[in-house]
């Protein structure tokens, strides 16, 4: 059986045996394991990429694992919806030399240059650049299922019909 689902991701991503990633994903009041295999190219990179928060559809097949009996879904398609934003933390500069601050165990900072030394733990905010996008994912070609549509066809869906009527074609415009 396939599915789309949208929700939000809800454990790192782990790399496995084969070099697999999976994922779980938030949805309503429960979680959804997410499997992008190897093959799958891009869709697995990205899946690597994602990090709690982040608001994804994923779409695939559905299965039981074998080890728990959860349900997991086997990606075939991936859509980043929101990326959220990486917020780290990291030591301060030093305010004599401007140097990176290092721990000087339990009790404080200290600067390796200078000797410059600092009680506390100190700690600032850094946004950490995402290298992810927001946006539609699919596997290689030599990977999709035989039904899949290519990226490339999106947005060239029909958007009417005709109608024979004795001999005669008409167009009917159908809104999407």
């Amino acid at each position: 059986m396939s599915v789309a689902l949208q929700g939000e991701v809800s454990s790192k991503p782990m790399v496995i045996k084969g070099g697999h990633v999976v994922f779980k994903v938030s949805i309503g009041r429960g979680e959804i394991w997410c499997a992008a295999y190897k093959p799958s190219g891009e869709v697995r990179e990205v899946a690597e990429r994602l990090i709690e928060g982040d608001v994804v559809k994923v779409y695939g097949g559905v299965r039981r694992l074998p080890t728990t009996g959860e349900l997991s879904i086997n990606l075939e398609k991936l859509a980043v919806v929101r990326a959220t934003r990486d917020v780290g933390e990291k030591n301060p500069p030093c305010p004599m030399c401007h140097k990176t601050l290092k721990s000087s165990g339990r009790g404080g900072l200290k600067c390796l240059r200078c000797g410059f030394k600092v009680k506390g733990k100190l700690k600032i905010k850094v946004e950490q650049d995402r290298s992810i996008i927001e946006g539609f994912y699919l596997p290689p070609p030599r990977s999709m299922r035989h039904l899949a549509k290519p990226l490339r066809r999106y947005g060239l869906e029909k958007q009417g019909y005709y109608k024979v009527e004795e001999g005669k074609v008409e167009l009917k415009e159908v809104l999407l």
